[in-house]
């Protein structure tokens, strides 16, 4: 996977897997580490189900909220928020604060972690740095994995320039739901 990340050449990883091998695990592990780093990013989750993309997401927001506290950013809602996890400058709507008119947020990471439906336009135009497609070869009609990464892709490549990555890693259902477009994809990628 890191070499994926590293390799400026390269949108992502596709990676078929036995069960418990800990993919979805290793994956966290990257994005508790760039989205606490890096700034103006968005990292996405989507899976087989909703339900299971929100799954992916507890376990990423879990991490975060068990760093010690001088490794966690600082938190623009709540650090416990079911939906997504946002580092950026908390709201003060104090009088004080209005009379102010600080709007400046330099000082912060500006980066959201969130999870969509696992719907074939998940994520559709918006510039992903990180994008975990879990369990794509377990996506059934109307899901289809092609189609959805025909539509993600686009947002990892700028002008030519790969910019964000997008990590897929499954076991395959059987063929009729969801395993051969995975394998379509995989035998296609280069």
């Amino acid at each position: 996977t890191l070499a994926c990340i590293i390799d400026k050449r390269c949108v992502g990883e596709l990676f078929v897997k036995g069960r418990r091998t800990g993919f979805t695990e290793e994956i966290i592990d990257y994005f508790v580490t760039y989205s606490t780093s890096i700034k103006n990013a968005l990292f996405g989750i989507t899976s087989k189900t909703g339900d299971d993309a929100e799954a992916v997401f507890l376990k990423y927001s879990y991490v975060i909220q068990n760093l010690p506290f001088f490794f966690q950013p600082i938190v623009k809602n709540k650090i416990d928020d079911k939906n997504k996890m946002e580092f950026g400058k908390v709201s003060d709507n104090t009088k004080e604060a209005k009379k102010k008119q600080d709007t400046q947020t330099d000082d912060y990471l500006n980066t959201r972690v969130d999870y969509q439906a696992s719907t074939t336009l998940a994520y559709d135009s918006k510039k992903l740095y990180m994008y975990l497609a879990d369990e794509s070869g377990k996506r059934e009609k109307p899901q289809n994995i092609i189609d959805h990464y025909n539509n993600v892709k686009p947002t990892m490549v700028q002008g030519g320039v790969v910019v964000g990555k997008c990590l897929m890693g499954s076991t395959l259902n059987p063929k009729d739901k969801g395993g051969k477009e995975f394998e379509d994809l995989y035998v296609g990628s280069d």
